[in-house]
């Protein structure tokens, strides 16, 4: 990353030792999406150096592929003797080049060296090794990507103990940075912060403003995810203070792409819609107009995927498609960037209604890097999570969840870990442990609340969570005036930074708890649900959708049991007569079609407990009309649905 980060004389310092954070901490419908072995099966495409690297191994007489030899001789099959090759020679700056490329590899798409480059290194000698540097850095790229913390600290020293043994002063910040980098990879926070504060300390002391500019914005990534760790930086320096001083300084500097890293973090730090789109756009446009290079197009991937993200946060997911789309083109060459983005995709897949082709995604036999199998893993199983909760496969679901609460522990990603206590907290309910689900929701809410910054993030999960409480209290206790305030609180902080799916499940819960009259909240809740309805189709939300049309129906029926009533209690001509029957017929009517919908939505997502409640509202209807063929067809799906959640919910943890 610091070919346009760092000036020419810190370009030469940094080529090979800070290139860019290693792979896996840098923090469409129309597309067949690939599965992940073919992600990593494929490397992301052909390598662009392979043919220049191919062409130095065989001039020589190195490649893999050239010769027939044997443990070092070379056999004349036709005389059948045996003498020694020639020696090879290779140019040193020819390989030393070959390194280098290697680590860019390495960091962008978890390519070990071939076996080629990786035979040449066996037959040095060390005191050829001695002058090849670069050497150490792969072998700890490599120790990183198998989760070997005693090897990779020990290359990171071997590399930096050659690098500064004649520039000490110049290079000790970098190397600090990188050991921080190493501490942060293997979740040692407070050793990476004593690290990078070292290093910041030393880069003021010789004036590398480049640098201290690149230092800063790796802290203030590093805190984003850890606001636990504020209090423990020296000089007690916050966020908003390292966010205005990076702004001013870019600027002066000239240094475009860390100017566009910096309003990216900066929109994080906004709440209204509007300006967060603002400081994105800027940093579209800083990307956009620098040199297609490897750094560029990796903030640019970073952008897009940020982007995407408040799309759909704001419930408009043919947008957070497209960014998407966009993010995957330009994320070709590197293996973390782009199965990223591929799980954007996936979770919109998800969402929509296809469970299986997004599942599908995770069915592979390659194992990736251990930084990239921790996220994947994760993603797998927040997502498997929520497909047994809704089939009623309780203990699968709380074997998974056991599972999320350690890699909470192992991630330092806060939307993860929010995630993974929303699922946690939705579980408890299920198994009718509700005072557990109560206490995961308050501890999660206080934290979100006493964190000093009420940025984007923050006020999203706090809606999320608010909105969580309220409905665990109503779905469990039904108590349609507990939870009330927490649920208009999320409305509100949803209105405020235009997070529609979550403002429509706070008015479907106002809704539901209005219905049938246990509270006054909403004098007609069937208005607010037909008006509410062009939004949720928007969202493209399968769930959400079915939940809609469900409470619709509820709510006709409440209507087509007034009328009713009030037809069988009065006396009035034939012609109001006649409006009415044909008024109760349209609402009769309404309630199957809108029920019809509601199923075939929980059907796909195998949510049974929610088309048992679709069919006991149809039972309802029948009993109201003594339509018999219709209190048999409920009577008998909810018996079915019974059977079938007694049977998914026996199914073994281990399963």
């Amino acid at each position: 990353m610091w070919n346009n980060l760092l000036s020419k004389e810190g370009k030469q310092q940094l080529k090979l030792s800070i290139a860019s954070t290693p792979a896996g901490k840098s923090t469409a419908r129309g597309r067949a999406r690939a599965p992940l072995s073919t992600v990593t099966n494929d490397r992301l495409g052909e390598d662009p150096e392979a043919e220049w690297r191919n062409m130095v191994m065989k001039n020589s007489g190195l490649d893999s592929h050239g010769g027939n030899g044997i443990d070092g001789f070379n056999v004349n099959q036709e005389f059948g003797s045996m003498s020694k090759p020639k020696n090879k020679v290779i140019s040193q700056l020819d390989l030393g080049q070959l390194l280098e490329q290697q680590v860019l590899a390495l960091q962008l798409r978890s390519a070990s060296p071939p076996e080629s480059i990786k035979k040449v290194l066996r037959s040095m000698s060390p005191s050829e090794k001695s002058g090849m540097p670069s050497i150490h850095y792969i072998g700890y790229l490599e120790c990183l990507q198998v989760g070997d913390y005693e090897g990779s600290f020990k290359s990171l020293h071997r590399y930096f103990d050659y690098m500064m043994s004649s520039r000490q002063q110049l290079f000790s910040h970098y190397a600090l940075l990188s050991l921080a980098t190493l501490h942060a990879f293997f979740g040692s926070d407070t050793e990476a912060l004593r690290g990078i504060d070292e290093a910041i300390a030393v880069a003021r002391e010789n004036k590398d403003l480049d640098c201290l500019n690149y230092l800063l914005t790796w802290l203030f990534n590093f805190l984003r995810d850890r606001p636990n760790l504020d209090s423990k930086v020296r000089d007690k320096v916050y966020r908003d203070q390292i966010l205005q001083f990076l702004k001013l300084k870019t600027k002066e500097n000239k240094n475009w792409l860390l100017q566009a890293m910096t309003y990216q973090y900066e929109a994080l730090q906004e709440v209204q819609l509007k300006l967060v789109l603002e400081n994105l756009t800027k940093s579209s446009y800083i990307l956009l107009n620098l040199d297609n290079t490897e750094d560029s197009r990796t903030s640019f991937v970073k952008n897009c995927q940020l982007i995407s993200s408040v799309w759909y946060r704001s419930g408009i997911p043919a947008l957070a498609r497209l960014y998407t789309e966009i993010a995957f083109e330009f994320s070709k060459k590197s293996l973390f960037d782009r199965t990223t983005t591929m799980l954007r995709q996936v979770i919109l897949d998800h969402d929509s209604g296809h469970v299986d082709k997004a599942l599908q995604f995770f069915d592979s036999d390659v194992t990736p890097p251990t930084s990239l199998w921790r996220y994947l893993s994760t993603r797998h199983l927040l997502l498997q999570s929520d497909n047994w909760i809704k089939r009623s496969r309780l203990r699968q679901a709380g074997s998974i969840v056991d599972r999320l609460k350690v890699c909470a522990s192992e991630l330092c990603d806060l939307d993860i870990y929010f995630e993974i206590q929303s699922r946690q907290a939705i579980f408890e309910s299920r198994v009718g442990n509700i005072d557990a689900s109560i206490d995961v929701v308050n501890e999660t809410v206080s934290k979100l609340i006493q964190n000093p910054y009420c940025d984007y993030g923050n006020n999203y999960w706090t809606a999320e969570f608010k909105l969580l409480y309220g409905e665990v209290i109503f779905d469990n206790l039904g108590d349609p005036d507990r939870g009330t305030g927490d649920v208009l609180d999320s409305l509100k902080r949803s209105k405020q930074s235009c997070f529609l799916p979550v403002a429509l499940k706070c008015i479907l819960n106002l809704c539901e708890r209005c219905i049938d009259q246990s509270s006054s909240l909403i004098e007609d809740p069937e208005v607010l649900l037909e008006y509410a309805m062009t939004k949720v189709l928007q969202t493209d939300n399968l769930w959400l959708k079915a939940k809609a049309f469900l409470l619709l129906s509820r709510a006709k029926l409440v209507k087509l049991k007034k009328i009713a009533s009030a037809t069988a209690s009065t006396t009035a001509n034939e012609v109001v007569e006649t409006q009415q029957q044909e008024e109760v017929k349209k609402q009769y009517t309404d309630v199957l079609e809108y029920l019809e919908i509601a199923v075939v939505g929980f059907r796909k997502l195998t949510d049974f407990t929610m088309m048992k409640r679709c069919f006991e509202v149809e039972q309802s209807l029948a009993e109201m009309s003594g339509y018999t063929e219709l209190s048999i067809h409920a009577s008998s799906s909810i018996e079915q649905l019974n059977k079938r959640i007694h049977e998914e919910s026996m199914y073994a943890a281990s399963c």
